[in-house]
């Protein structure tokens, strides 16, 4: 069995001046957990599940 998990989060930029009224930041956040499973029942035959992902991500509007 393999597993992973990522996390990747910015706080962001404005790319925009405050004279246009435009100050945020426009941050990111992005998880992802990753998970596999194989089973080697002898030389001949073996299974493995499909990759089960979730990757839950939003972008951080004020």
């Amino acid at each position: 069995m393999a597993a992973s998990f990522q996390r990747f989060q910015t706080s962001g930029f404005s790319s925009t001046t405050s004279d246009n009224g435009n100050t945020e930041a426009d941050g990111y956040d992005n998880s992802t957990a990753l998970a596999t499973a194989s089973y080697r029942v002898n030389d001949a035959l073996a299974a493995r599940s499909l990759p089960a992902a979730l990757h839950p991500a939003r972008t951080l509007l004020p």
